[in-house]
């Protein structure tokens, strides 16, 4: 018996080279590397070629069993627990508007101020803003005063005793002027108040003096006035009812 069993291994150890000459080359080694381990561990040849599982492919799975049951990715942090917020500031509401009581330009009087106190006012002396505000109403008005001509403003016609006779408001625009203008206004004393009117004729004479004719209410003759320069204002004589008397041209 046991020299059949050395026989039978002798033989097969000489028919494995000539079994291995026989069968041809394998084109795949690996292949057949495979096929014996998977028959040496009991696997069918389709599951020892499957390549394993690679790290991409088990976080897809991962990812895929993290996915709810409708399909939409859970949010990992939904579970996670919040910080607890933050107290709110104590509150304090705002101070209460207290307007500001408005001040008072006028003096504080005990008494009402009399029309002949002249040295008293009921207001409050002007502001820097206010004299500024004047200062330049006043520049104004004298530059305008001063493109105008000689006999431009108003005026007051005196007797030599030095009584009133009539106002004269005059315009003249300066030198080159042909035409000048004017109104009068009775001064009288003893005659009713709006003897009034416009001048009629008022010219310059050759001599540097002015011509001035005007008709009284209720007069027949018209009243003249002849005056040449003088000083700060004017003499000459006044005609008038049939009378001539020697007169004064000064401003108001």
């Amino acid at each position: 018996m046991r020299q059949a069993f050395v026989l039978a291994a002798v033989m097969a150890l000489l028919a494995g080279p000539v079994l291995a000459q026989q069968q041809p080359a394998s084109s795949d080694p690996i292949g057949d590397v495979l096929s014996g381990l998977a028959a040496a561990e009991g696997m069918d040849d389709d599951a020892a070629e499957s390549p394993t599982a690679t790290a991409p492919d088990a976080a897809a799975a991962s990812q895929a069993n993290s996915e709810s049951a409708d399909g939409d990715a859970e949010d990992p942090g939904a579970g996670a627990a919040l910080p607890a917020p933050a107290p709110p500031s104590a509150y304090s509401p705002p101070a209460p508007y207290t307007p500001i009581a408005p001040t008072s330009r006028l003096p504080q009087l005990d008494r009402p101020v009399m029309i002949d106190e002249l040295s008293r006012t009921p207001e409050a002396p002007p502001t820097q803003v206010e004299q500024a505000y004047e200062s330049r109403v006043r520049g104004g008005l004298n530059a305008a005063q001063g493109l105008q001509g000689p006999l431009d403003g108003g005026w007051v016609v005196r007797g030599t005793d030095g009584r009133t006779l009539y106002g004269l408001q005059l315009v003249d625009k300066g030198t080159g002027a042909v035409t000048l203008e004017g109104a009068w206004r009775s001064l009288k004393q003893g005659q009713p108040a709006g003897q009034v009117g416009l001048v009629d004729v008022i010219e310059r004479t050759a001599a540097g003096g002015v011509y001035i004719r005007f008709l009284p209410r209720g007069a027949q003759d018209p009243s003249i006035l002849q005056l040449d320069p003088a000083g700060g204002g004017w003499n000459g004589t006044l005609w008038e009812a049939g009378n001539t008397r020697s007169v004064t041209l000064r401003r108001q």
